[in-house]
């Protein structure tokens, strides 16, 4: 059962945080802000994707490993899977998105400490006293 939660998620990881990445970027960049607010928002919206597929998958690979009811259900899986055939590589998308997702996420953590962008009257965008 571990290696098709590992080959799930790492689909998942592999096809959603791009895109989750690239659609926030796209948003903020349309919504008028700077290049940085955009690569910030669209690598924060990468992180917490990645973060939140990762519990979730676990999550139901958890209940399925542990609930009498789907005990039936997991040998359905395991056996539909067949025998895990050994590819060296991957999908294209994991080759090329897990790396870059990895080293994009670094500097999330130092986002939240840069301040807010203010406009001319002191206020975040779009705030009046």
């Amino acid at each position: 059962m571990f290696l098709v939660y590992r080959h799930i998620l790492a689909m998942l990881v592999g096809v959603i945080v791009p895109i989750v990445a690239v659609l926030l970027t796209a948003v903020e960049l349309a919504g008028g802000a700077g290049y940085l607010d955009g690569l910030t928002a669209g690598i924060g919206g990468a992180f917490s994707t990645g973060v939140h597929l990762a519990f979730w998958v676990t999550l139901t690979f958890v209940f399925l490993e542990r609930a009498e009811v789907a005990r039936e259900a997991r040998t359905e899986i395991v056996a539909a899977a067949g025998p895990r055939r050994s590819r060296r590589g991957g999908s294209t998308s994991r080759r090329i998105w897990t790396p870059a997702s990895t080293c994009l996420m670094g500097p999330v953590p130092w986002s939240a400490a840069r301040p807010p962008a203010r406009n001319g009257n002191g206020f975040g965008r779009g705030g009046t006293r």
